[in-house]
């Protein structure tokens, strides 16, 4: 592990990355309300022949994948929002160095630089089905 830089993100960075991941937050949480409206429309309407009940099936089988990368999202949010409470937001948890900021802009939840990211993809140490999300202007 390398010795930490000792740099921080200023206030209005941390402001503005905090207003992403809570946009972000409120978005997911509209969508999934919509999402559990378009799947009770589907339970609904499949009361038709095999071919009707296998793709209702089918696309309740989506939402519930949708529905589980969505919830893993919130939990990344959530932890990226403590970290900025506690005051330990854009640190790499795997070497104490600030994420650079472009990367904190472009993935407001990632938990690490992108070099130790990469080093802990290559050895098969994170999960590669990570939800990413810009932050647009």
């Amino acid at each position: 592990m390398a010795t930490p830089k000792k740099k921080t993100l200023t206030t209005a960075q941390l402001e503005k990355l905090k207003l992403a991941l809570l946009d972000r937050r409120h978005e997911i949480q509209r969508l999934s309300l919509e999402s559990l409206g378009n799947a009770e429309e589907s339970i609904d309407e499949a009361s038709g022949d095999s071919a009707d009940r296998a793709a209702a099936s089918l696309d309740r089988d989506i939402l519930v994948d949708a529905a589980a990368r969505e919830a893993k999202e919130l939990h990344g949010i959530d932890e990226a929002l403590a970290k900025i409470d506690a005051g330990t937001y854009g640190a790499c948890e795997e070497c104490g160095n600030l994420i650079a900021m472009p990367r904190l802009q472009y993935i407001p939840n990632a938990k690490y630089c992108i070099t130790c990211q990469e080093r802990l993809e290559e050895l098969g140490l994170l999960d590669d089905n990570r939800e990413d999300f810009t932050i647009t202007e």
